[in-house]
């Protein structure tokens, strides 16, 4: 019996090379996550060193605002302007660019010595992180679609094989590519 994606629900088990590539997918998010989370644990030691600011002073409000609301917006604005920088310039250069931009930018916000600097360094974060977003959720839906693709059975070099593989393409396989990739989209409006 075949479920939507075409994969028999017969074979459902994850193979341990696919495990592996799961848990470094969630170590990644887990530090997305976290650099764009820190903030309410830094912004009082933050504003009090940065800024001299008192907590509860009209001053130190407004920055507690800033800091959480412009970030935030300039990662929604750009995040919907990532998807058009993607189909312009591609996806893995995009992909790599916002993930150079939000590593360095929440390393850097680790020495911001004035609080426009944290704030441009939190915009900055969030903006690769939104724009990295985009840009693997476009190389997941094209890769799924690629392999759906395919009429390959098991998994061919067009779909899932890869010439340069060191293990003679033998972890890897179709229906596991798909299973996975399902997985992956399940909680994106991508089409499958």
């Amino acid at each position: 019996m075949a479920d939507a994606s075409g994969v028999s629900s017969n074979n459902l088990r994850i193979t341990p090379i696919q495990w592996v590539i799961c848990v470094v997918a969630a170590i990644g998010f887990a530090f997305d996550i976290y650099a764009l989370l820190v903030l309410p644990l830094i912004v009082r030691p933050a504003l009090m060193e940065l800024g001299k600011l008192k907590p509860g002073t009209p001053d130190f409000n407004s920055w507690v605002g800033m800091l959480f609301y412009v970030p935030a917006m300039a990662g929604g604005v750009f995040g919907m302007i990532g998807g058009y920088l993607t189909d312009l310039f591609g996806r893995r250069r995009i992909l790599v660019w916002s993930i150079l931009l939000y590593a360095f930018s929440a390393a850097a916000a680790g020495y911001a010595t004035s609080l426009p600097v944290l704030l441009f360094l939190r915009c900055t974060t969030f903006i690769g992180v939104s724009v990295e977003f985009v840009a693997a959720v476009a190389w997941l839906a094209a890769t799924y679609d690629a392999v759906t693709a395919c009429e390959c059975l098991d998994g061919c070099p067009s779909c899932v094989q890869s010439p340069k593989c060191g293990n003679g393409n033998e972890p890897l396989d179709k229906a596991g590519a798909l299973r996975l990739l399902a997985v992956l989209l399940a909680d994106t409006d991508q089409p499958r």
